[in-house]
């Protein structure tokens, strides 16, 4: 008998370091990935801030997604008001296919994803960031250019679906939104 309760608890502890040890290594790997996550889109963006590209990380923001980061603001526009409309989401996915966002990316997937479930505000903040971060490696003027066509592209997404006729009215929850994108840009 004491051989028996011998051989079952060695059996039990076997077990357990087995399941800790492949619990260990799956958390590894998923680190290892993570790191090298950071370490590309630091790379892709020219992002430094660890929080930023940490946040990126966790929302399952790659390198290879770098376009459709470019429209989160057009998604928080479209959140604004709490729902999207078709009007702003045939509106975004213009946009998106305008910047080679197309169904055969990993991008239009996120996006997708992005317009069925509202993001939550990490998502914009670590936008934020990444803006901050191309103040370093593009000129005044191109951040200008790249601020306006933002706005412009956020604002008819604003308008896609208000106002008479989709014309004109943009609500004061996407003015605000409006207004958080601007000044991320003069950050």
């Amino acid at each position: 008998m004491p051989n028996s309760l011998s051989t079952r608890r060695q059996a039990l502890e076997d077990s357990f370091f087995k399941k800790e040890e492949a619990r260990q290594i799956s958390h590894l790997r998923e680190t290892l990935a993570a790191k090298k996550n950071r370490e590309e889109l630091a790379s892709v963006c020219g992002i430094e801030d660890a929080v930023v590209l940490d946040t990126l990380t966790r929302l399952e923001v790659g390198a290879h997604d770098v376009s459709a980061l470019a429209l989160v603001p057009l998604v928080q526009v479209a959140w604004a008001d709490g729902s999207v409309d078709e009007k702003e989401r045939a509106a975004i996915l213009k946009a998106a296919k305008a910047q080679g966002v197309t169904h055969a990316c990993h991008s239009h997937e996120l996006l997708e994803a992005w317009l069925s479930s509202a993001p939550n505000d990490d998502l914009f903040t670590a936008w934020a960031g990444y803006v901050e971060a191309l103040h370093d490696h593009v000129s005044e003027s191109e951040m200008t250019a790249l601020k306006e066509s933002i706005l412009g592209l956020a604002h008819d997404v604003a308008s896609a679906a208000g106002g008479y006729l989709g014309m004109g009215t943009v609500s004061s929850t996407e003015k605000t939104v409006l207004n958080a994108i601007g000044a991320a840009f003069d950050g």
